[in-house]
């Protein structure tokens, strides 16, 4: 699984390291709701940031917080934690958190390389636009992804019958 989570996440790194020449020197890094450029940066350091946040965060998340949480499981605050991470369900509760934690990873990385793909299509024109309705799409289609997720935790972590 965490193989198949480092291979999901090479995808957007490789996409994020061949659009680079795609991009000017000094670039828009920051646009308004209406998609008009307003903040500037270095191509260099736009790119470093882009892949903390494309492949950086979704591995903290994929992969760096379920090994914790296998190993800290004493800190992991649940709705009725008791009964979760009694000895005999600890073990499934930290392997269905780590697959979540897994989903929301992916789903991070894959709303972060959509950004960035924006970001590179709003660079094709000067000066540059960002598609602002594809960029409110993309948002709202992960916040809706990210509050079913929340949902989907805590309809599992409910007290069980």
């Amino acid at each position: 699984v965490d193989a198949l989570v480092l291979l999901l996440l090479t995808a957007p790194l490789v996409y994020l390291l061949n659009s680079a020449v795609l991009l000017p020197d000094r670039m828009a890094s920051h646009f308004n709701f209406e998609g008009v450029a307003d903040g500037y940066m270095p191509r260099d350091t736009y790119l470093v940031g882009a892949a903390l946040f494309t492949v950086g965060l979704p591995l903290l998340f994929g992969l760096v917080l379920p090994a914790l949480s296998s190993r800290m499981a004493k800190l992991i605050n649940l709705p009725n934690r008791d009964i979760w991470m009694a000895p005999e369900r600890q073990l499934a509760t930290l392997d269905y958190l780590g697959s979540q934690y897994r989903i929301f990873a992916l789903t991070l990385g894959a709303f972060m390389t959509a950004v960035h793909a924006l970001v590179v299509d709003a660079h094709r024109q000067q000066p540059p636009q960002l598609n602002a309705p594809a960029m409110q799409m993309a948002l709202g289609v992960f916040l809706l992804a990210t509050a079913v997720w929340v949902v989907a935790l805590l309809l599992h972590f409910r007290r069980p019958r």
